[in-house]
């Protein structure tokens, strides 16, 4: 994975974590006592490998997601968008057809 740092600290701040639900202990507690000490710690590893794969999906999206806002901004910034102008275009349009 690449090193976000600067934007893995945004994400930390505005992503928020996700809390254990009850059903997940319940199951996974019900799952527990009926394996073996090797199957249990297969399942956690499972389990840390399934979470780590979610963490990098995650930041991975915020990145792209920062970066279509900033591609987003760079472009307002640099054409004078008018809403009005839109809006008369817009209503030409629609007259036309």
């Amino acid at each position: 994975m690449k090193d976000y740092n600067y934007m893995r600290a945004l994400w930390a701040q505005f992503s928020p974590q996700m809390a254990e639900s009850k059903e997940w202990n319940r199951l996974y507690h019900k799952l527990q006592g009926s394996l073996s000490k090797n199957q249990r710690r297969q399942l956690l590893q499972l389990m840390d490998a399934v979470n780590v794969h979610s963490e990098i999906i995650s930041l991975e999206s915020f990145v792209a997601g920062f970066r279509l806002a900033t591609g987003i901004a760079e472009e307002t910034m640099h054409s004078s968008y008018s809403f009005i102008e839109a809006e008369e275009e817009r209503a030409c349009r629609q007259a036309e057809q």
